[in-house]
Order: structure tokens, then sequence, then C-alpha cells
């Protein structure tokens, strides 16, 4: 995605707070959430997502990930940890894991600057 004029009031229309992320255009592996305060005093240019993040420009962090039997007293003890407000429900906790495996392996690239080819990397 290009954050351009056009995209950045696609965003502002959704109305959200937060955005689920993803360098796949079938969405199925979301590694990071767009807090959409962030782009407060954002420029729109033609500076690519994974640009914007890789610039620090825009905040994106890591969900939560839980299975479909996570206990919610366990997810209202995450959240109030305050690390992330939006988790993302997977079917096992093999799956759960390896998301959240991935997440952090992109993140990490993404915050050395380093490139990330999202076909290279398959998920549960």
């Amino acid at each position: 995605m290009i954050l351009d004029d056009e995209n950045l009031n696609r965003i502002k229309k959704i109305g959200f707070s937060r955005i689920p992320v993803s360098f796949t255009k079938d969405q199925t592996s979301i590694f990071g959430v767009l807090l959409t305060k962030s782009l407060v005093g954002y420029e729109a240019c033609n500076e690519t997502l994974k640009e914007a993040i890789m610039n620090d420009h825009i905040r994106v962090i890591v969900p939560l990930f839980f299975t479909e039997n996570t206990n919610m007293s366990e997810v209202c003890k995450a959240f109030k940890e305050g690390h992330c407000h939006m988790g993302i429900v997977c079917d096992s906790a093999d799956s759960a894991k390896n998301n959240r495996d991935f997440a952090d392996r992109v993140m990490q690239k993404l915050s050395k600057n380093q490139e990330y080819d999202a076909n290279a990397e398959e998920i549960d």
C-alpha cells in the first residue's frame, strides 16, 4: 500500500484506531497492528507502508495471539499488560505460537531496516 492522500483518506474514513497489517493481499499473514493515531501529522507521499514502518514514520505493534479455547481471564490479563489492544484468534496453540513467532520476525527485520519478502515465508 502506498501512503498517498487516497489511502490515508480511506484509513480515516474507516474510523478504527487499530488496523491489522499484512503484506499479503489475502490478509492471512497479519504481523502487526497499525495505530492510526501515528498518522497524525504524517504527510501523504509515495512512501509504501513497509517503508513508513522501516523509517519509523508510523507505529505498528505486534498483536496478541490466542487460541479459540483461551480462557477469558487469560485474555483480559494479556490486554491488561498493555502491549496491544487487539487479539487474533488462531485454531490451535501451535498456530498461535507460529503466528506470534512470524510477527516477531517480521517486526524485527523491519526495525533493523531489512527488506522482508512476504512470499518467502509461510505460516500456519
